[in-house]
C-alpha cells in the first residue's frame, strides 16, 4: 500500500509540480514565456493531474473492494451449503502489488471436495460430520449421515451428511 500511495502522490502532485516549476522559472527569468504559454501549460498539467488522479482512485477503490467482494462470494457459497468446520487461516495473501483475500486450511480443502461430491447428489449439498458436531441439536436432526468416503488430498476418511 505504501508504494501505491507514493506512486499516486508522485504522479498526481509531484510530476505536475516538476512541470510547473521550470515554466515559472523561465517566465520570471526571461520575457520569452507569455501569459498564454503559462495558461496552456497549467491547463495541460491540470488535465494530467485529473486523469492520473482518476486512475489512481479507481485502482485504490478496486483494491479496497476486492476483499469485500471475495468475502461476500464465500458467504454466498456457505449459504448454499459449501462449508466445513475447523481451524483455518484467513487474510490477504500475495505480493504488495496484488493482494487477494483468501482462506486456507484443511477444512477449506474438505469443503471443496464435498462440493465436488455433492454435484452427484439429489440436493447437491453435503456437509461433513465435523461441521455437524458444531451445530445446535435441532439442526443436526435435519441431516442424514452417510458412509465415510475418501476425499482427494485427505488422509482420513470424511463422513458426509446430506440434508433430509
Amino acid at each position: 500500500m505504501t508504494t501505491r500511495a507514493l506512486l499516486a502522490w508522485a504522479l498526481g502532485s509531484g510530476v505536475p509540480m516538476l512541470g510547473l516549476g521550470p515554466v515559472a522559472v523561465v517566465a520570471l527569468a526571461t520575457d520569452e514565456v507569455g501569459v498564454d504559454e503559462i495558461a496552456l501549460t497549467a491547463l495541460a498539467l491540470g488535465a494530467v493531474v485529473l486523469s492520473v488522479g482518476l486512475l489512481v482512485t479507481l485502482q485504490a477503490a478496486r483494491a479496497i473492494a476486492e476483499p469485500v467482494i471475495s468475502v461476500r462470494r464465500a458467504l454466498r457459497r456457505v449459504e448454499e451449503g459449501d462449508f466445513s468446520a475447523g481451524r483455518v487461516v484467513a487474510g490477504n495473501i500475495g505480493a504488495e502489488s496484488r493482494f487477494e483475500y483468501t482462506v486456507i486450511g484443511d477444512p477449506v480443502n474438505e469443503a471443496a471436495r464435498l462440493c465436488e461430491l455433492a454435484k452427484g447428489k439429489e440436493k447437491r449439498v453435503l456437509a461433513s460430520a465435523a461441521a455437524l458436531e458444531r451445530v445446535e441439536d435441532g439442526e443436526r436432526e435435519r441431516w442424514r449421515m452417510g458412509d465415510p468416503v475418501e476425499l482427494r488430498g485427505r488422509r482420513e476418511p470424511t463422513r458426509p451428511a446430506a440434508p433430509v
